[in-house]
């Protein structure tokens, strides 16, 4: 979750950037894969596949937010975008 002693007094903004100066996260502050001894086997090929798809995307395309949004997301088994996010993309 959003916890103010992990990320922050900024916990709830929609902050991309304090990940910058980490090469990458720590597994407890990002808890999908678990950490520890439990941690996801998949989880290294899934952040390969990720960064691959990103890098191809990013430098293909541009992309620009439509609707401003404010990086809330919706509180499911699965977080999405609260109230969606509608992206215009246009090929570089």
């Amino acid at each position: 979750g959003i916890e103010e002693d992990v990320w922050g007094l900024d916990a709830l903004e929609f902050k991309p950037e304090r990940f910058l100066d980490e090469k990458e996260p720590s597994p407890f502050k990002y808890p999908v894969f678990h950490a520890g001894p439990r941690m996801c086997l998949g989880r290294p090929l899934a952040l390969m596949n990720m960064k691959l798809a990103m890098s191809i995307l990013v430098t293909s395309f541009k992309f620009h937010d439509q609707s401003m949004h404010s990086g809330e997301y919706t509180w499911t088994l699965v977080e999405s975008m609260k109230g969606g996010f509608k992206v215009h993309v246009e090929k570089n």
